[in-house]
């Protein structure tokens, strides 16, 4: 039997679909589903981002993992499968969150984590007794996952360095998030409470993989400090380099962040969201102190790890003047990327929730109505007043003024230890920007 396991791509506000030649991360879900299927199973992966789907190739099974923004074309795709006769299936988070209008479009879905429901679909369908929904507690232990299928790699379809055989290779350590901020849809996924996978575990993974360069792809790798510290030194021996994602509470925990540039961190994600507190309370994230952000830059800049500063924007009381304000707060502090995300009400969250009970969208089901909605720059269905600016046009600006070449030579400006690599970046996600967003200017 062969089985497919897709990731689809997604539409842009004009209906065209988004295709890549490289992306700079493999998404390591299929490969992980991958791992779960039988070896006397014939199974094949695509990353539509990259590649094209061969509707016509001979499949027994098709698995598409479907988020949020790719929901409109994960079920173009499903659609495309059942007029050939070819069964589908679907899970992922966005089919957890709406598992009804996911089921609306397949022959089965998958809510919540797969490890115990994916191989028992399997095993139904070789058996002809193929149920409409899989649904099973989230396992307490995460001992013993199986590691993923990391041979499905085709490293020629992703962004990597000249002496580096494979890509930056994705990781996770653990699932779960105390903080349940009211935006975030990985809470509502993997829960509140914080799973670690055994440190051995992680390590025998990271050595299966063959790469030296890795993104632990966890919400926040130092919620734990006592975990974070033990694993931090478990890899140290390994002399790898990785990307992770931290808080802003690292600020008063200065042996952390020394612990993780000796391990090999050389770039963090952290999520500030915003410099207002009153909008940071509204989302759940009063632990996040806007007079801290400062000392968060310093203790990385300190240590020569790349901060890539997440701000979210597109709150009611967000003005042109505000963002501008946070670009050169940025811009000041050296950030090496930022990323400015329109507020995004994703369904399953107490975000959705408010917006909609408060008439604030305009389509319950935003994400299958993303082509009207970019005709109003509107792509997140949020309805705003006349004199507010939407999330995207904020966002636009912000991405085009922290990038800009002058942006550059402040933040690079003198050349400081471990900054090549985010300044080339930059220089590309300028082009990308000038390429893209031309018209809107």
């Amino acid at each position: 039997m062969h089985i497919k396991i897709i990731l689809p791509s997604f539409y842009d506000e004009h209906g065209n679909l988004v295709k890549t030649k490289k992306v700079f991360v493999p998404c390591i879900t299929i490969r992980y589903l991958a791992a779960m299927v039988p070896n006397h199973h014939r199974v094949s992966v695509v990353e539509e981002s990259v590649e094209d789907i061969d509707y016509d190739e001979k499949v027994d099974l098709v698995g598409i993992t479907v988020q949020t923004f790719s929901a409109e074309r994960a079920y173009d795709v499903a659609a495309e499968y059942k007029k050939r006769g070819v069964p589908v299936v679907m899970g992922g988070i966005h089919v957890t969150a709406v598992p009804d209008e996911a089921a609306l479009r397949a022959d089965a879905i998958v809510v919540g984590e797969a490890e115990d429901t994916w191989p028992e679909l399997i095993k139904d369908f070789e058996n002809n007794r193929l149920k409409k929904r899989y649904e099973k507690p989230a396992r307490d232990s995460l001992n013993n996952l199986p590691y993923p299928r990391f041979d499905l790699i085709d490293p020629q379809k992703y962004i990597r360095s000249f002496f580096n055989p494979m890509p930056l290779i994705p990781i996770q350590t653990g699932r779960g998030c105390s903080h349940n901020c009211d935006f975030c849809a990985t809470t509502r996924f993997y829960g509140e409470k914080i799973r670690h996978r055994p440190i051995e575990d992680i390590i025998a993974e990271i050595k299966q993989s063959k790469a030296t360069t890795f993104f632990f792809v966890d919400d926040n790798l130092t919620a734990d400090y006592k975990w974070a510290k033990e694993f931090f030194k478990a890899i140290k021996p390994l002399q790898i380099k990785y990307h992770c994602q931290m808080d802003t509470l690292i600020h008063a925990k200065p042996e952390l962040v020394a612990l993780a540039a000796e391990s090999g961190c050389f770039h963090c994600y952290v999520g500030f969201e915003s410099q207002d507190p009153q909008v940071l309370r509204s989302v759940n994230k009063r632990f996040n102190q806007p007079e801290e952000y400062k000392n968060v830059f310093r203790l990385l800049n300190k240590y020569n790890i790349a901060c890539y500063a997440s701000f979210i924007v597109g709150f009611d009381n967000d003005t042109m003047g505000g963002i501008k304000y946070t670009v050169n707060f940025l811009v000041e502090q050296k950030a090496a990327f930022a990323a400015f995300f329109p507020l995004c009400p994703f369904p399953g969250t107490p975000l959705y929730q408010r917006l909609k009970s408060d008439n604030r969208l305009f389509f319950d089901d935003w994400w299958l109505h993303k082509r009207e909605l970019g005709e109003k720059m509107n792509h997140t269905g949020i309805k705003y007043a006349d004199n507010q600016t939407p999330g995207y046009v904020l966002s636009y600006n912000a991405l085009h003024d922290f990038y800009s070449y002058s942006s550059m030579a402040k933040r690079f400006l003198p050349p400081r230890k471990n900054t090549m690599f985010s300044f080339l970046a930059n220089i590309d996600i300028n082009h990308r920007l000038r390429s893209s967003f031309l018209n809107l200017l």
